[in-house]
């Protein structure tokens, strides 16, 4: 009989320790946190240019590669700051410009205002507001927390000044940035 109760005592006892057990194992987990939104992996600090095209095509004309506008090594010590209030920074050997940046499209796009493209320039005052905003806006191909990688590819009209000629312009602007 003692046999009998003590197997019965061990038992309770062994039914409460697992049930104890259980319900610390869950206190003890942690839900698992948010992943970062994509304004906050962009506005994660400054970014540093990996790789960078642009290629501008019109019709008609063979643009060498060798004169194309720009290439990676013109943004070799360059940065880009997405701040969080809007705020867009490219900074380079000390200088800076300012402008602003959007995401667009739930997020599958950034706008990117006044860095690129400045307002005072011969080919920004030679567009539409629409051309220049599509020219501004670039897809979010990739994004992680130490990659991002933008792309656009625009067909904007061109007028020829104090010429009646229109030139289409396919304008291909591709940016992979990193982290230090």
């Amino acid at each position: 009989m003692k046999r009998q109760k003590f197997s019965l005592l061990f038992l309770l006892m062994l039914l409460v320790f697992t049930v104890v057990s259980c319900n610390r194992d869950k206190d003890d987990e942690q839900p698992e946190p948010e992943p970062p939104t994509v304004a906050e992996m962009l506005a994660s600090g400054p970014w540093i240019f990996t790789d960078v095209d642009v290629f501008i095509e019109i019709p008609g004309f063979d643009i060498p590669e060798d004169q194309q506008p720009v290439s990676s090594e013109e943004f070799a010590n360059t940065t880009i700051e997405f701040r969080a209030d809007g705020t867009l920074i490219l900074s380079e050997d000390g200088e800076t410009e300012t402008g602003t940046w959007e995401l667009l499209e739930n997020d599958t796009k950034v706008r990117l205002n006044g860095v690129f493209f400045d307002s005072d320039d011969e080919f920004t005052d030679s567009i539409s507001p629409e051309d220049l905003a599509s020219v501004s806006t670039f897809t979010i191909n990739k994004i992680t927390e130490t990659e991002v990688e933008l792309r656009n590819n625009t067909t904007i009209d061109l007028p020829i000044p104090d010429s009646p000629v229109i030139l289409p312009v396919t304008i291909t602007f591709n940016m992979d940035l990193g982290k230090r």
